[in-house]
């Protein structure tokens, strides 16, 4: 089976719906030495999540573009798995990895897939795009609105790298796009990911500890050495207001809020640090 995925240039001036989009890269590229395809709707439901109805339309919008013939086939005089001649597209095309195809697919949805191929279709030798939000919306069809929540979403997944373009006048310009292979996300994700464990850990148990010694100050000392020159530590330490108790417990909520926020500051350095191994 092929590790890419063929996307060519030309789908882009087709204007495909998302879900015609996916069913046309799937069936080209799983296909690929073979003219000709019988394959059941529901298996192509089951490879891409669409419902039926939803391939069922695709299949209709591809032939009525000429992308690929529907020929119906009969078995018994009864109806059975349809047969598609493909129209492949010629000329430059992107590619996208395999896993990855189906990682956005299933986990993003065709949307988001169409706006990752977009952008992958923009990009130069280094994987970096600059496309603009408009320009994405008219290689998708997509809305403008649409594009942005779902370039978005990508980069919550860890598929593209975004960085604000900012020139010298101070003015916003077309965002720095950079893809991100799923070997490299994953290699990331669990640095980051590892991190963030070792550190919710850590603050969790130094939280426990905090609370356990603020709740011992109320009946014992809890193994602290008070200084034998004062006379009184309870009234010294003005305990029986709890003012001990208060002021642990604050420090200790204080200290693990602002761990778990440095751990997931972890994710915002995460754009930063693709653009440094890309570079």
């Amino acid at each position: 089976m092929k590790r890419y995925y063929k996307v060519p240039n030309v789908m882009f001036e087709l204007k495909l719906s998302a879900s015609a989009f996916v069913i046309y890269v799937l069936i080209t590229n799983r296909f690929y030495f073979t003219g000709t395809v019988k394959i059941k709707l529901h298996t192509l439901s089951a490879h891409t999540g669409f419902c039926v109805n939803t391939v069922q339309t695709a299949i209709k919008e591809l032939h009525s573009k000429d992308l690929l013939k529907v020929i119906p086939r009969f078995k018994n005089g009864r109806r059975t798995t349809n047969e598609y001649i493909l129209n492949r597209l010629q000329g430059n095309f992107s590619r996208i990895d395999r896993r990855l195809f189906y990682f956005i697919l299933s986990k993003a949805g065709k949307s988001a897939l169409m706006v990752y191929c977009a952008v992958n279709h923009c990009a130069n030798t280094s994987g970096r795009a600059f496309p603009s939000y408009n320009q994405i919306s008219s290689l998708t069809g997509l809305s403008r609105a649409t594009c942005i929540s779902k370039v978005k979403l990508l980069g919550e997944l860890g598929t593209l790298a975004r960085e604000h373009y900012v020139c010298t006048a101070g003015d916003y310009g077309h965002n720095n796009y950079v893809t991100v292979s799923l070997k490299l996300r994953f290699f990331l994700f669990n640095i980051i990911l590892s991190s963030y464990r070792k550190a919710k850990e850590k603050a969790a148990r130094l939280h426990m500890l905090l609370k356990l010694r603020c709740a011992g100050f109320g009946h014992t000392r809890g193994g602290i050495n008070f200084d034998k020159h004062i006379k009184n530590p309870p009234k010294y330490l003005n305990i029986e207001k709890n003012s001990i108790l208060h002021t642990f417990t604050k420090i200790s909520d204080t200290i693990h809020d602002n761990l778990q926020k440095f751990c997931l500051q972890l994710r915002s350095g995460f754009m930063k640090l693709l653009n440094v191994l890309r570079s």
